[in-house]
């Protein structure tokens, strides 16, 4: 498993992207989030979704290489492996 800096956003949104570490789990079906990362896109503090939809994920060093993820589920803390990130 690999952690990759990628830029994350609202497909509704393009503007508020911000940087964050994706984490690679080719065994997982789901795709999570912190329930920091969602309060920093919709810069509010009042995020209390579950579950969303929209959500676009871009390479860093390629503007135009972008992959919409399924329906994301937040989480306190998505757990990860500093010593994995690339």
């Amino acid at each position: 498993m690999g952690i990759l800096p990628v830029f994350l956003f609202h497909k509704n949104d393009p503007t508020k992207r911000i940087k964050v570490y994706a984490s690679l789990d080719n065994a997982s079906g789901e795709t999570f989030v912190s329930d920091l990362v969602l309060k920093t896109i919709y810069r509010t503090c009042n995020v209390t979704m579950k579950a969303i939809e929209g959500l676009v994920v871009a390479n860093i060093k390629e503007d135009d290489a972008t992959f919409d993820l399924t329906r994301t589920f937040t989480r306190n803390i998505v757990p990860a492996d500093c010593s994995k990130i690339l």
